[in-house]
């Protein structure tokens, strides 16, 4: 079997495996709604911020060799994806499954979020970002499709923080332990 390079303007229905042949990004940003997608790309224009932004529709990850690939030369080098699958995570398990994994594997960040303004718990098990960060993300998202959106990559710099504070709070915590630990 051999990859298709993704051709702009078309549509994967997921029966031939494509290459989107992206390169990494700090930032990968992957909808079905191609709306989104030209709305996210606007913004990070506007911004033109030091993290590289990659958006890509999730219409052409449903060949699991395409997800595959995209993972292998993308999304495994990112620091954050964030996913917003219409439909719920039946509809996208594979590539939902995938990205999770590279997360973990390589320690970066995923938020797996609703694609409309519905809560959709069935999405939670496939993100390493806090739920305060991720409904905080959502409701981002949710107002710049009306407009009012505050700038995404200042949310990134949020997270990026609490991570950072978690990860100090817990190695204190170790250093005492073990500090404790050494004079019993």
């Amino acid at each position: 079997m051999h990859l298709l390079l993704a051709q702009k303007g078309t549509i994967a229905d997921g029966n031939e495996a494509i290459d989107l042949g992206q390169s990494p990004g700090d930032i990968l940003f992957l909808s079905a709604a191609d709306t989104e997608l030209a709305s996210i790309a606007a913004a990070h224009r506007q911004r033109a911020g030091a993290r590289s932004l990659r958006i890509a529709s999730l219409m052409n990850l449903m060949h699991p060799m395409s997800v595959d690939t995209y993972v292998e030369r993308t999304a495994r080098h990112a620091k954050l994806i964030v996913v917003r699958p219409l439909g719920g995570a039946s509809y996208f398990r594979y590539v939902l499954e995938a990205l999770y994994a590279a997360a973990v594997a390589n320690k970066f960040q995923i938020a797996v979020l609703p694609g409309d303004d519905k809560p959709d718990p069935g999405l939670d098990p496939f993100s390493t970002v806090s739920v305060e960060d991720r409904q905080r993300l959502w409701g981002v998202l949710h107002r710049r499709r009306r407009g009012e959106c505050r700038p995404f990559p200042r949310l990134r710099a949020g997270i990026d923080r609490r991570r950072r504070q978690a990860a100090a709070g817990a190695a204190a915590a170790q250093g005492r332990h073990m500090v404790a630990g050494q004079g019993a």
